[in-house]
């Protein structure tokens, strides 16, 4: 028997469940539907063989995103920390709740003193109270600014979906739409619909236990960069730390691949000048780095699509040297 919560409680509930509803109808709807798209844009036999080679593109265009988004997260959290005269520190939030809570003593009461006193505090109990919970208001609000970047960047996607829909309108249909827009589909046996229901289950048993663990690597290793890594790196550890390198980095391998896949003397030189400007770019980044850089948690969410950008052609090429060979493998079998 369930009791029927009230007050705060129906509240925090109510939004909770508003909350997955929009992520179960985004997911479900707007991502699928997505993925349908650029399907449907290699329907014409001519172009089906590059169909696995369009959705690798289409997943390292959305990391992408996911490069970009730890950081522009940061500096925006960062700016609207300094609005309210505080800097942004991992160790705060947890030890002005016990503070709070009553719960702090001995060495961590001594720590939050002194991180209280780093931030232009006065050491006093009212003036520690009134920052523990100012603190924590205005670290809550920040993220709030640095969540609208997924916000902002989602409401400009859709505004590039709708000016240039005109561009794919041969794909943008449906299965009632197909016959009037003259879409040839294809005629499966019965046979070849059980195969591909049963392919269909087979991929949905994996994908499930996929996702359950990828979608950890928001929470679960940010968790596990802040209590078991390194909190400031020298070196060249610094390289992988900070955007601007790593944008220089991707276009240096991008640059490299069309250097030795050009196939016309112009098309090498262009490549090579822009490895070359961009080495020389990445150097001078480099090189203006702080010796030590202190680095949070959440930076480490960078390095998962990073790789997925830079291994794309990697990948691409691998697949087309076997497609030439007569060997590529299946779609289920190269994911």
């Amino acid at each position: 028997c369930l009791a029927i919560p009230t007050g705060n409680n129906a509240v925090g509930i109510a939004a909770m469940v508003g909350s997955l509803f929009l992520i179960a109808l985004g997911t479900g709807l707007f991502k699928g539907n997505l993925q349908v798209m650029v399907g449907n844009l290699y329907d014409d036999p001519k172009y089906s063989a590059k169909r696995d080679t369009a959705f690798s593109i289409f997943y390292m265009a959305i990391n992408i995103g996911a490069l970009f988004a730890p950081t522009a997260a940061e500096k925006i959290t960062d700016w609207y920390m300094k609005t309210h005269n505080y800097v942004y520190n991992g160790d705060i939030p947890a030890l002005a709740h016990q503070y709070l809570d009553g719960t702090l003593s001995g060495e961590a009461l001594t720590k939050f003193i002194s991180l209280a006193s780093s931030q232009n505090v006065a050491t006093d109990a009212s003036s520690l109270t009134n920052f523990a919970n100012d603190y924590i208001n205005v670290l809550s609000q920040s993220y709030h600014m640095g969540f609208a970047v997924a916000c902002v960047s989602l409401i400009i996607s859709m505004l590039i979906y709708v000016a240039f829909r005109s561009t794919f309108k041969h794909a943008d249909y449906n299965s009632k739409q197909a016959k009037p827009a003259n879409v040839v589909e294809e005629k499966l046996t019965p046979e070849q619909t059980k195969q591909r229901i049963v392919a269909l289950l087979l991929v949905f048993a994996v994908v499930i236990f996929f996702w359950m663990a990828f979608h950890q690597n928001g929470l679960t290793l940010t968790f596990f960069a802040r209590d078991y890594t390194a909190q400031e790196v020298t070196g060249l550890d610094r390289l992988g730390f900070n955007i601007v390198n790593l944008t220089f980095l991707l276009i240096v391998i991008y640059g490299l691949f069309s250097l030795f896949q050009g196939k016309t003397g112009k098309s090498k030189m262009i490549a090579g000048i822009v490895v070359a400007a961009a080495l020389l770019c990445l150097g001078w980044s480099y090189s203006s780095m702080d010796p030590t850089v202190n680095i949070l948690p959440q930076i480490f969410q960078q390095f998962n699509p990073f790789f997925v950008i830079a291994l794309t052609p990697v990948s691409l090429a691998v697949f087309g040297y076997l497609a030439r060979k007569g060997k590529e493998p299946s779609a289920p079998r190269k994911i």
